[in-house]
């Protein structure tokens, strides 16, 4: 076998630790591979790639002709006993197959792609006279279906055109199961990402926000929260549900938490309140938004923005029954206190 020559530069790489030009040093050999990317669960995929090596042996001056290629997943030297999805020496029905030739294409297509298949591939040809394994390989993230598990879920609005220079916001709401599937572990969201024109955002994308990484000033706000309810120094404390007779002035008493330094970030104050009904996340329509207060407005907003979150509503309506939430802002996150207050009003309230 090639693997086995003296010559063959990737076993002198592993056996002296020396810079041979089977890692790139040589441009005679080389494996042109895409950048990253990633692939759907069941769908087929295609790896570009091409290759080139020298037309003659420069010690031997014999002819260099391919008669061996292989492709491997995580293996940095793709020789000898390593495991292959692709080896041409070897005759198998398998979901990946060789698009290529022996001659300057290395294509690869992946059939039906598995969660298993993700994995940084390598290219390795052998010829008659010597070996090479390309570096760096490219690296495939298998996902899962966009909306196959009703479980994990993001909701959004309809397309919509924004004003030049405007502030806009965009509606969102997101579900995941309560514990994973396979591993039993509870499931708690600790990093939120958007990112524009990318299918996937994964962390070779660009994004406008990233709760990991915070920007000072940056124009894309998040006004979204992690979880609902699943951490405790994120909480809002309401009443009971009750009655409230028409016509009458009604309080709803409220207090609110937030950590006041969450990890990678320093919270500064309070900068934005809003109480809304019959809206689960509060992002849309408010009864009340300090952000942009109406005047004489029957909701009052009686209290602060370090813990009290109470709110007064004059002169009750029949309309004015639903469930009402209270969401604040700080400048690292935002939160949805649930499950809210039931507010019922009638002409006369029985207790």
């Amino acid at each position: 076998m090639t693997d086995m020559l003296s010559n063959d530069r990737q076993t002198d790489r592993e056996t002296d630790h020396q810079t041979d030009r089977v890692l790139g040093a040589d441009p005679d050999w080389h494996v042109e591979y895409p950048e990253p990317f990633c692939v759907v669960e069941g769908s087929t995929t295609t790896i570009p790639c091409s290759f080139t090596h020298p037309v003659v042996h420069k010690e031997t001056g014999v002819e260099h002709r391919v008669n061996r290629v292989v492709w491997c997943p995580d293996h940095r030297i793709c020789q000898g006993n390593t495991f292959s999805v692709y080896d041409s020496n070897v005759s198998a029905d398998s979901r990946f197959l060789y698009l290529g030739d022996r001659v300057r294409s290395c294509t690869l297509q992946i059939i039906k792609t598995e969660k298993r298949d993700t994995a940084t591939y390598r290219f390795r040809f052998e010829t008659n006279a010597d070996g090479y394994t390309g570096p760096p390989g490219v690296r495939i993230n298998v996902t899962r279906a966009l909306g196959a598990d009703p479980d994990w879920h993001v909701e959004y609005p309809e397309p919509f055109c924004v004003v030049e220079g405007s502030t806009t916001t965009i509606p969102c709401s997101f579900t995941h199961p309560v514990v994973h599937k396979e591993t039993g572990v509870e499931c708690r969201v600790n990093r939120v990402v958007w990112c524009p024109d990318n299918e996937f955002c994964l962390d070779t994308t660009s994004y406008v926000y990233d709760s990991s990484n915070v920007v000072a000033d940056s124009r894309f706000l998040y006004l979204g929260d992690r979880a609902l309810g699943a951490d405790p120094d994120w909480h809002v404390e309401y009443p009971k549900p009750f009655c409230v007779v028409e016509g009458s002035t009604t309080t709803i008493p409220c207090s609110f938490t937030h950590p006041v330094v969450p990890k990678g970030t320093v919270v500064k104050p309070v900068n934005w309140v809003l109480w809304c009904t019959d809206y689960k996340f509060c992002w849309s329509t408010s009864v009340y938004d300090s952000s942009n207060i109406v005047a004489n407005s029957r909701f009052v907003y009686l209290e602060d923005r370090v813990g009290n979150c109470t709110l007064q509503i004059i002169k009750t309506e029949k309309r004015d029954a639903g469930t009402y939430r209270f969401r604040f802002k700080t400048n690292a996150a935002g939160y949805t206190g649930q499950p809210g207050v039931r507010i019922t009003v009638t002409s006369k309230c029985y207790f």
